[in-house]
């Protein structure tokens, strides 16, 4: 039944996949690449705005089939266009790596029982709270895990599962995450947009090296999985950053204008986008304002339209709960409100936390942090600090000293313009500044995976597309390199998300002592989660598969071994070189073996 549902829900999504916003951006003369993918982000909120107003006006579950009916027909007029931008390379090539990397979500899905891993806990449960709000209207003053109000945390990502879940007519919590999975998995696609940006040159290696990065990061399969709204936020802000790079291109003024709109709508998944407004804002008064004084028409429609996209939650949300709930409410500025530490000391030891890994500073708190008699689960809740909290781990275990390389090199060496050096060096020192400094709270193991994967999937990016200018040899380290970090990051960690509990009566029969048993000695935090999940009746995706985990664990490794050996036969073998130098070595054999040459050709 689940797996019919799901087919179900991939009809869906493709029909309101590109549809509704190819409608509104084909007569636009972008590029394929970048009119496909805001097509893309375009769609999401538009259906995001339909499925919130039919939560406005008190709608019955049954209208929002009326998203699948404006699907259908856009999907259906804008037909010969997606036939003429499916013709594009680049367009492919955004499609089959999402479809690539797919398959692995689904499975790490299958596999997940309970959501555990290092300190993270109880967001994967209040967004499922929060999509429920939505698709059953729950009194407003609805406290989610007992923690937080509804403006707490803006709502697109909840809103679109929560029409999905009405349209299927399961509100089970695993249709939820078969949603996230694909909202959250989207943001491959301005990944795969921001290769030739970031210096790649050719497009087979470069598609065949990002693909098994993506694959191998710990980061990103962690993440697409964890039911929470950064990697969609993180979709929009690179989106932005390419279309913002349009800026000094003569036609590049539409693109300039969708990019803030593109970092309004992200600000509607998620708050962590704030910190690339403001980089990205500074940035255009100086090079563009100041330089162009009457170049006013532009910023007026940028901010104009934004303010709009902002105002569909943020106005419903001062109506409801006034200005002080709405701005006040979230976890930034209340966490920072009651920190008993000065705002330097929070923000300048979150920095050096977040760039300078744990390990080297005070390894004895990690033990008594995560105290626990299962080994795997401590490699597990180890590792899940290093790719999770920390920036440069959050790139891969040697993938993140490469990219540091790579960026000085490329600054360094030449061959950009001037201009464009001054913007790298602004956005990159500039968004790790502020996305640390807006983290209200004091994070000894760091706070990259708040507001900065964006940046870690851009530096994952400009491996992928610099990969063929490394030496062999660190290629063959760097794969050997992925491999570990999926087989600890990703394959373990799924793998004792697996696990389940059970409990026995406690042998002095205390009244209301019961053992924790079957858990394999894992942590307190997976203990809790699971005794939300029972508590609660939740049925996960990965308890439809409780007797298939060996099956699924096999065809995980093998999808991911299929990545690793594209990236080995287009980046290390180098098999056309091969071929070149057997051929000379033929040649040199001719005279001797009295073969016309023509029989080589």
């Amino acid at each position: 039944m689940l797996a019919l549902k799901f087919v179900l829900l991939l009809v869906l999504f493709a029909l309101n996949f590109i549809g509704p916003g190819l409608y509104v951006l084909r007569t636009f003369r972008w590029s394929p690449g970048e009119k496909f993918c805001a097509s893309v982000g375009l769609s999401q909120f538009i259906v995001f705005v339909i499925a919130f107003a039919l939560y406005w006006a008190n709608a019955d579950q049954g209208w929002y089939w009326l998203i699948f009916v404006v699907g259908a027909i856009s999907t259906y007029i804008v037909r010969d266009d997606l036939r003429m931008l499916w013709k594009n390379h680049g367009v492919r090539a955004q499609v089959r790596t999402f479809l690539i990397l797919l398959p692995i979500a689904l499975c790490m899905l299958a596999l997940i029982r309970e959501y555990s891993g290092g300190s993270w806990a109880g967001d994967w449960l209040e967004h499922y709270q929060r999509t429920i709000f939505f698709l059953e209207h729950k009194p407003y003053d609805t406290i989610f895990i007992d923690l937080y109000k509804l403006p707490a945390r803006p709502p697109m990502m909840n809103v679109l599962a929560a029409a999905y879940m009405a349209q299927l007519g399961d509100n089970s919590f695993a249709i939820f995450q078969l949603v996230f999975v694909l909202l959250n998995l989207l943001v491959v696609l301005p990944c795969v947009l921001l290769l030739p940006v970031l210096g790649a040159k050719h497009r087979r290696f470069s598609l065949a090296a990002l693909t098994f990065l993506l694959a191998a990061s710990p980061m990103l399969m962690e993440n697409v999985t964890w039911t929470w709204t950064k990697l969609m936020t993180a979709f929009y802000v690179l989106l932005a950053v390419r279309l913002y790079l349009r800026i000094w291109t003569p036609r590049g003024s539409t693109q300039v204008i969708a990019a803030f709109v593109s970092l309004a709508i992200a600000m509607v998944a998620h708050y962590s986008a704030g910190p690339f407004i403001v980089v990205l804002g500074i940035h255009y008064v100086i090079e563009v304002l100041r330089r162009s004084p009457k170049r006013w028409l532009e910023p007026a429609l940028a901010i104009s339209i934004s303010i709009a996209v902002l105002m569909v939650w943020m106005g419903w949300s001062m109506a409801q709960y006034g200005v002080k709930e709405t701005f006040g409410s979230n976890t930034s500025v209340t966490e920072a409100a009651t920190s008993k530490e000065s705002t330097s000391a929070r923000v300048g030891g979150n920095i050096v936390d977040t760039i300078v890994p744990f390990i080297w500073r005070n390894p004895k708190a990690f033990r008594i942090d995560f105290a626990q008699e299962s080994l795997a689960g401590t490699i597990r809740d180890y590792v899940f600090c290093l790719y999770q909290h920390n920036l440069i781990f959050g790139m891969g275990s040697i993938g993140g000293l490469i990219v540091i390389y790579l960026v000085v090199r490329r600054l360094a060496r030449g061959g950009l313009r001037v201009r464009m050096i001054l913007f790298w060096c602004w956005f990159i020192v500039a968004a790790i500044i502020l996305g640390i400094a807006v983290e209200g709270t004091r994070e000894t193991y760091g706070v990259a995976h708040i507001c900065l994967q964006s940046l870690m999937l851009l530096g994952i990016v400009l491996l992928a597309g610099n990969v063929k200018s490394l030496y062999r040899w660190v290629r063959v380290v760097l794969l050997v390199a992925c491999i570990i970090d999926f087989a600890f990051g990703t394959f373990l960690h799924a793998t004792l998300e697996h696990r389940t509990f059970y409990f026995l009566p406690d042998p002095a029969k205390r009244a209301g002592i019961v053992v924790i048993a079957g858990s394999g000695g894992l942590g307190e935090r997976a203990f809790i989660a699971w005794n939300a999940k029972t508590v609660r009746k939740l049925y996960l995706v990965g308890d439809e598969f409780d007797r298939s985990t060996v099956v699924v664990q096999i065809i995980l490794a093998e999808i991911f071994a299929i990545t690793a050996y594209a990236f080995w036969y287009f980046c290390i073998a180098e098999r056309k070189r091969l071929i070149l130098r057997m051929r000379e070595s033929w040649r040199t054999l001719l005279p001797r073996s009295g073969l016309p040459s023509g029989m080589l050709a």
